[in-house]
């Protein structure tokens, strides 16, 4: 996980149901295919925009784009979270925050995308303080901005 979040940006700006990313019905807890997921959008959104599929899948970017300034050889690594490794953040939660606070970064707050899919209008976002998932038809749509902190597979 970085050691800090980015802006707040939206899932997509249109509404489309991306092929080959499996829709989550209910919370995706069992999704752990973060860089999948993430590298499934890329691939689509470039397909269809080519040089401008960042502006349709902005949270997406994002986390594709970003590399810490200690660590420039790790972009293009990073992904947006599933579902299930936000869960397992919550499960340590506790000990995250501690580890966060004792090098004065950010502890883990907000309202985090995900990149779990419920349908082309729909995804999964996070409440980080009660390990809460919601998805976007309670509130909003793909196109609501939320918090986006990007993780890498280990």
């Amino acid at each position: 996980m970085a050691l800090e979040g980015l802006r707040t940006y939206q899932w997509s700006t249109e509404y489309v149901d991306i092929p080959d990313l499996f829709n989550y019905s209910s919370k995706p807890v069992n999704d752990f295919d973060s860089c999948e997921n993430t590298k499934t959008v890329i691939d689509y959104s470039y397909k269809q925009y080519g040089d401008s599929a960042y502006k349709y899948y902005p949270a997406f970017w994002q986390v594709y784009n970003y590399a810490p300034s200690t660590m420039p050889e790790t972009k293009g690594k990073w992904c947006l979270p599933a579902g299930g490794v936000l869960n397992s953040i919550y499960q340590n939660k506790a000990a995250i925050d501690q580890s966060l606070t004792r090098i004065n970064k950010e502890n883990i707050i907000n309202d985090w995308w995900s990149s779990s899919e419920e349908n082309n209008f729909h995804a999964w976002y996070w409440y980080a303080s009660s390990g809460v998932f919601i998805n976007s038809s309670t509130r909003s749509t793909k196109r609501v901005a939320y918090y986006v902190r990007p993780v890498l597979a280990f």
